[in-house]
């Protein structure tokens, strides 16, 4: 696995936040006007300014499998990510694990895994060799799609389309713009009989270059598992460290880690 470069970093958290932002951005404005299909029954479906309500339906009910709002959730995948703008600044199969029950949070994103709970926040970083305790802090976990049935409206105005196929189980839908000034296609893959998510497909246009798509940037998300509870009780700071009086230690599984405390 490719180490995360700053430039990748910026990257993928723009377009895990994304998701719950692109709609409310203005529409990237071409010379020539964009070109709607009109709808045909039976096909695919092509919008012309109409959104399919079952479609969108469906989207809301696997939404609840994604929502970060909820008190307890668990959530794993692999991600893949390129930067259009610089072939060698790419995610390749990058793990991603999510686990939280209230404030508590555990966060593993490739090298790096994040705890926060019972006041203290524990940041590894398995590349660099180093961990960090600090004060309790809001953890980003930026993964979501939109709550679609609040953006109807904002979906019609920004000229998106809607389309969606079906292979085995497995029903794809997808909002698409070429000239979007934020997103140009945002694609989500569930279980048809489970309304599991499977997969999030986003490409996020260059802020330098929005009309060239070779400059790009794509994010794709395979999710392996999502269930409503959290297993957290298993990702402790015991893992990691132990606290010896007043003061705290590696364990011994990671004695060669440099220990940064700054709860002092």
């Amino acid at each position: 696995m490719k180490k995360l470069s700053k430039g990748t970093g910026l990257i993928i958290f723009i377009a895990l936040m994304v998701s719950s932002t692109f709609f409310a951005l203005s529409k990237y404005k071409a010379k020539d006007p964009i070109k709607i299909d009109k709808q045909v029954p039976g096909t695919d479906t092509v919008t012309n300014n109409i959104i399919d309500t079952a479609k969108l339906g469906l989207l809301t009910k696997v939404y609840k499998n994604l929502d970060p709002n909820r008190n307890e959730y668990f959530l794993s995948g692999l991600i893949n990510a390129n930067n259009g703008a610089d072939t060698s600044d790419h995610l390749l199969n990058t793990e991603y694990v999510l686990s939280k029950r209230g404030n508590e949070v555990y966060l593993k994103f490739g090298q790096t895994e994040t705890i926060n709970a019972n006041g203290i926040c524990i940041y590894i970083d398995h590349g660099m060799k180093k961990i960090m305790l600090s004060k309790s802090s809001e953890v980003i976990t930026g993964l979501a799609i939109p709550n679609l049935t609040e953006q109807v409206k904002k979906i019609r105005e920004e000229g998106f389309k809607m389309k969606s196929d079906k292979t085995g189980d497995t029903e794809r839908i997808v909002l698409s713009n070429p000239y979007h000034l934020s997103c140009k296609e945002y694609a989500v893959s569930f279980n048809s009989n489970t309304l599991k998510p499977e997969r999030i497909y986003v490409r996020l246009s260059s802020f330098e270059e929005p009309e060239n798509t070779k400059m790009d940037n794509v994010i794709d998300f395979k999710i392996n598992q999502t269930a409503s509870a959290s297993g957290i009780d298993k990702y402790t700071e015991q893992n990691f460290v132990k606290k010896q009086g007043k003061e705290w230690a590696l364990n011994p599984g990671y004695k060669g880690y440099e220990l940064i405390n700054t709860l002092n």
